[in-house]
């Protein structure tokens, strides 16, 4: 009876062993035959942070890269560029010309979250056809068309998924603090899109600036660094809150972020960043989370978005 059990228990494992196999080589064809970037397998990609709100995702698109095929967005996304990129488009025979173009150097006003947005660049207006400065943004909403395209100037951008969860997080110790008045404790700032499921606002920290501390956040929001940041902390430390407690506990090496509660900051290499963060970090910090003091010590630009 023994040796016929584990008989077929060494059967069952060939079997599941073999499963995996078959389910493993099906996601390597879909990623190499689904032309959708974040799939995998078609340019760089590292996944950043993955909780039940967001998927965020470092994407390196090589200079000469081209997108054979169209596809439909498998959620809604907002896109920030890192860096200068330029496109080229395709023609797809499937699909006509756009005729929606935003007019180059007019403000980009964002309506409906079920349509496409953008690019939306730092000045708050469209940019020229192709180009995507360094701190533009694009909203692209779930099943919305993504046409064939040429990379003419390599680049990096930042993909934000949303899942549209609603778990929540907030840090008890700080439930009494006041909400902080303005997103990154106002800095100059310009939103590029606001809609019914997120604001983005690019932020620019002028050197020396501080941010005020003993607040609360007023929503989940990721920041993504656009340039390199530098932040100092100003005056003594508070153990007592979430966000701070978390900080001072990352080990070296890549992060572990829970599906919710704050992960704070996880840099371009896919490890924590402790030092300056480097173009690319991402933060996730929850709503009524702790907002600590901080100084910056060098001019630097930041996205944050804020989810409603």
């Amino acid at each position: 009876m023994f040796r016929s059990t584990a008989l077929m228990a060494a059967a069952a494992a060939v079997v599941a062993l073999a499963a995996m196999a078959v389910s493993a080589a099906a996601g390597a064809a879909d990623a190499t035959t689904n032309p959708d970037e974040l799939a995998g397998g078609k340019v760089p990609l590292r996944v950043l942070i993955d909780n039940s709100k967001l998927r965020v995702s470092l994407l390196t698109f090589p200079q000469g890269y081209v997108r054979t095929e169209s596809f439909a967005r498998r959620s809604d996304q907002l896109i920030v560029y890192l860096d200068d990129a330029q496109l080229g488009s395709l023609a797809d025979p499937a699909v006509p010309p756009s005729t929606e173009l935003e007019e180059a150097g007019k403000p980009v006003v964002c309506r409906l979250t079920t349509e496409d947005c953008g690019p939306v660049d730092p000045a708050g207006v469209a940019p020229a056809e192709g180009a995507d400065p360094s701190g533009s943004v694009s909203w692209r909403p779930q099943g919305a068309y993504a046409a064939p395209l040429r990379v003419e100037k390599g680049y990096r951008a930042i993909y934000i998924e949303f899942k549209h969860g609603t778990l929540t997080a907030p840090d008890p110790a700080a439930a009494k603090l006041p909400y902080e008045p303005a997103a990154g404790g106002g800095g100059p700032a310009r939103v590029l899109i606001d809609n019914d499921v997120m604001r983005a606002t690019l932020i620019t920290f002028p050197q020396d600036f501080v941010r005020a501390g003993n607040l609360r956040r007023h929503y989940d929001t990721l920041i993504v660094y656009v340039d390199e940041g530098k932040l100092i902390g100003v005056g003594p430390p508070q153990p007592q809150y979430a966000e701070v407690q978390r900080f001072s506990h990352h080990p070296p090496g890549p992060p572990v972020c829970d599906p919710i509660k704050d992960c704070d900051s996880v840099g371009p290499d896919g490890n924590w960043s402790r030092g300056p963060h480097p173009s690319g970090t991402v933060a996730w910090h929850p709503k009524d989370g702790y907002v600590g003091a901080l100084r910056a010590a060098q001019t630097y630009r930041a996205v944050y978005v804020e989810l409603k």
